[in-house]
């Protein structure tokens, strides 16, 4: 009965076109690349010989074969695009750059993101160009070389997300679901800040809910400068580094003055000391070059993993079991301060 049942729908099921078209392949440039230090335009030439370059891993950055450089430096890659592209407009997607580029297809530039010095400024991620046919055309026995020129002032430099070749239109229609991410939880801190912010206005001797607005809203401001579109409105005014920077060392004294009220704790020489290292080091970070910021910035993360640690010992060392919720209290100090905690580890990958 199966069998029968099987062979029928077999029957009425309409014939496979061979003839349809096939899907449109992407290429993905994962993998190895060749880096090179410094700067000349030549090297966007395919004809430029590259043997003695060095070869990094994508997604990655150039300080695997470079460790602290800062400057200039060029990627180059060849590719063969799949025939099921030849009928439709080319794209090329670059994830994460650190931090300003240009990009040449074949020896012709394609485009760019932020700006080279004199007048540095870093790229917004991701950016999306199309190749243009004239490009395309320079190819030599079907090879294409990607060639992307690099000005990197601080932190770490290179292509460190993936590098993607599709479709254009497909590329852009794709939307990323990083930006929503980080948008909505963006908006659910900002929300509950602005709540417990309105509770203190009515009800001045809730100096709890004043601190927790603090953490939340400051927390806002570092989570949205890892949204592109937040990103790219506020970088001609400050870097978006240095802000989330600065919302960090904001959020920092909010979350010990919060802990301790909740746990009725008296600040002594160790809190203030914590709290004055944090306002002096808000006004150091808000006047740094990038470069020694981010050389600051682990001094920084050293001291918010110590006293994150701390503040939790000593949340669990005063907890009283008759206290109500108090272990359910000590257990969420906990959890955020640990989720703050990888944050912080994570940039040491």
């Amino acid at each position: 009965m199966l069998s029968a049942l099987l062979l029928g729908i077999a029957l009425l099921a309409p014939p496979t076109d061979s003839t349809a078209p096939q899907p449109v392949q992407a290429v993905v440039l994962n993998g190895t690349w060749k880096v090179h230090t410094g700067d000349s335009l030549h090297w966007a030439d395919p004809a430029y010989d590259d043997r003695e370059w060095v070869g990094v891993a994508v997604p990655g950055s150039w300080e695997r074969v470079h460790p602290g450089y800062d400057g200039f430096g060029w990627y180059r890659r060849t590719v063969t695009l799949p025939d099921s592209l030849a009928d439709y407009p080319v794209g090329l997607q670059l994830s994460t750059v650190g931090d300003a580029f240009e990009v040449y297809w074949n020896g012709v530039k394609i485009g760019a993101r932020g700006r080279f010095p004199p007048h540095f400024e870093e790229a917004v991620d991701p950016s999306l160009f199309m190749v243009p046919t004239s490009a395309l055309q320079r190819a030599q026995g079907g090879r294409h070389l990607v060639a992307v020129r690099i000005y990197n002032d601080y932190a770490y430099g290179g292509l460190m997300g993936p590098v993607r070749v599709e479709r254009y239109d497909h590329l852009a229609d794709r939307r990323s679901p990083g930006d929503m991410v980080v948008g909505a939880l963006v908006s659910f801190f900002l929300a509950i800040g602005i709540y417990h912010l309105a509770f203190f206005v009515r009800r001045r001797s809730a100096r709890e809910n004043l601190y927790f607005a603090g953490v939340c809203l400051f927390l806002s401001l570092y989570g949205a400068t890892f949204s592109g579109v937040f990103a790219a409105a506020v970088i001609p005014f400050i870097n978006p580094y240095r802000l989330g920077i600065l919302g960090l060392l904001l959020a920092g004294p909010c979350f010990l003055a919060l802990t301790y009220r909740l746990f009725d704790l008296r600040f002594g020489s160790w809190e203030w000391a914590f709290t004055t290292f944090f306002g002096a080091s808000w006004v150091v970070a808000l006047v740094l070059p990038l470069g020694t910021l981010a050389e600051y910035n682990r001094l920084v993360d050293a001291v918010t993993v110590l006293g994150l640690t701390a503040i939790v010992v000593r949340a669990g060392m005063a907890a009283s079991p008759h206290r109500p919720h108090a272990r359910l209290l000590v257990a969420g100090t906990a959890v955020f301060a640990g989720t703050l905690v990888y944050d912080v580890l994570s940039e040491y990958e």
